[in-house]
């Protein structure tokens, strides 16, 4: 067998991007639903000079879309509790980052990720039989993400808004937008759609933080926010099967202090929404871009989140390729095997690593404490 020589490079997403990284799809058609109020879908695709920068796509496994946030503070998203923590589990999710403002025609080509330091969700939240109004109108969540030395800050990568309450509907008279991430599997696609002309119709019962909306939703648009006079003033949480409104749930004024002690790291005096730590125990996006002119199969070797060593493959990078893994990564430093699909090359690593019932020469690759999303390169010599 010969020796391939493989020049294996590791480094970190620009955190800043550039024109080039933006495409807006043109044309994208998105079928109406029952998820959309009425006949018309009346929601409009942004493009890449109107994006919105306070809006952030909330993704789990495989980087399939979750929900939508808006970005509130220089480390914090407002969500949907349901969009953080599992009712029918009874536990947090621990599968999901932080993308800001994505809007691309490529499906998920990964940039600046941020992981997930804390989630708040309210008590009376998780304590509420799921789908009732009193579960609707406590679908609030808050998100803090993670910081690094020498990594960049989510407040200086997204645009925060301010948060409000009912007032400012009502001084606004009723009137809503909301900018949502959505896209359709089948056109491989996620972009950001805007809508300027819905309104707050009013609570689901009296003095409820639940309300009707007349704003149209579809999947993925679950948490995002809902904005009336500049401030966001709550969350899309649902859609209604068996009525012309959709449901969201309001910034309640208990809710706009306990945010505030949130975001003023001021634990102490919360009183309804609970802290969990998630502890970095999230997926880490490995890019791996195959320079070479020969398809290439690759194995990786690391310990997960649970402390439990793993080595998967083969998986195969083809010529001129790239190929996007999201792992439960816990140490910074995996170990890559590669050799050339047809077994005639091999990178030649420089410890073994018993795989397949052989001994295989492996390669140690280091990643600093990822809060993006890592790119590992191969260039044939």
């Amino acid at each position: 067998m010969k020796s391939l020589k493989l020049l294996l490079s590791l480094v970190l997403l620009n955190s800043c991007l550039t024109k080039e990284d933006f495409t807006v799809v043109e044309g994208f058609e998105v079928q109406l639903s029952k998820y959309v109020v009425g006949s018309r879908d009346n929601r409009r695709l942004l493009t890449k000079s109107t994006v919105d920068r306070s809006t952030v796509a909330i993704v789990g496994e495989n980087n399939n879309l979750v929900c939508t946030g808006t970005a509130i503070g220089t480390y914090f998203v407002l969500t949907a509790a349901h969009c953080l923590y599992d009712k029918e589990k009874n536990q947090i999710r621990r599968d999901l980052t932080v993308i800001p403002y994505i809007h691309m025609a490529e499906y998920y080509k990964p940039y600046t990720r941020f992981l997930i330091k804390n989630m708040y969700v309210p008590k009376s939240y998780i304590n509420s039989v799921k789908g009732t109004p009193s579960s609707i109108e406590r679908d609030i969540g808050i998100i803090k993400v993670r910081s690094f030395q020498n990594a960049p800050i989510f407040g200086d990568v997204v645009k925060t808004r301010e948060v409000g309450t009912i007032a400012d509907v009502r001084d606004n008279g009723n009137l809503l937008s909301m900018v949502s991430y959505t896209g359709e599997e089948s056109k491989k696609a996620l972009s950001q759609y805007r809508q300027d002309s819905c309104y707050y119709v009013g609570p689901v019962r009296i003095n409820s933080g639940a309300f009707k909306h007349d704003c149209d939703t579809m999947p993925g648009t679950s948490g995002s926010g809902m904005v009336s006079g500049g401030k966001v003033v709550g969350v899309n949480t649902s859609h209604s099967t068996s009525s012309v409104y959709n449901f969201g749930a309001i910034i309640k004024d208990s809710d706009f202090e306990e945010i505030n002690h949130i975001i003023n790291r001021e634990p102490e005096l919360l009183r309804d929404f609970q802290d969990f730590d998630v502890k970095g125990k999230a997926y880490v996006g490995l890019e791996i871009r195959n320079k070479c002119s020969m398809d290439i199969q690759f194995a990786i070797h690391y310990q997960d989140i649970d402390g439990r060593v793993q080595t998967k493959g083969y998986y195969t990078v083809h010529a001129k390729t790239l190929m996007l893994m999201n792992l439960k990564l816990s140490n910074t430093s995996p170990s890559i095997h590669a050799l050339s699909v047809d077994g005639v090359n091999e990178w030649r690593g420089d410890h073994n690593i018993n795989f397949y019932d052989k001994n295989r020469p492996f390669k140690k690759v280091h990643l600093r404490q990822a809060y993006e999303d890592g790119l590992i390169n191969f260039d044939c010599d």
